[in-house]
């Protein structure tokens, strides 16, 4: 295979080597480094939506995530921004159910998160 042909190929087999041979430390570091970022993540957007210390595996329900969303976009928001910023994070919310339970732990965060990192 020449580079250029391996570069065509959909993500998921030219990955194929990655996932025989096992990561090499640089990609175990940052896919480590990654996985702790979303983590941080799930814990901020349940402490801004004040529905959790930050510290568990507790589950957010979409007004979590919406209320969040405001709450780091700040006063000087539009009421325009807002109502679009309410749909946005609905959307998100309603993406990341996968399983239609109106809640998401952290581990169906990181799913979601994780699929948006690698979708084409």
């Amino acid at each position: 295979w020449s580079k250029s042909s391996r570069s065509a190929l959909p993500k998921a087999v030219a990955a194929l080597p990655w996932v025989l041979g096992g990561p090499s430390t640089v990609e175990a570091d940052e896919a480590s480094r990654l996985i702790d970022l979303l983590k941080r993540e799930f814990a901020c957007l349940r402490e801004d939506a004040g529905t959790g210390d930050g510290a568990g595996q507790e589950s957010a329900a979409e007004a979590d995530l919406v209320q969040a969303w405001l709450q780091h976009a700040g006063d000087r928001t539009s009421s325009e921004d807002k109502d679009l910023l309410e749909n946005t994070a609905s959307a998100a919310f309603t993406d990341a159910d996968f399983a239609g339970k109106r809640k998401l732990e952290e581990v169906e965060w990181l799913h979601f998160r994780l699929l948006q990192v690698q979708a084409p």
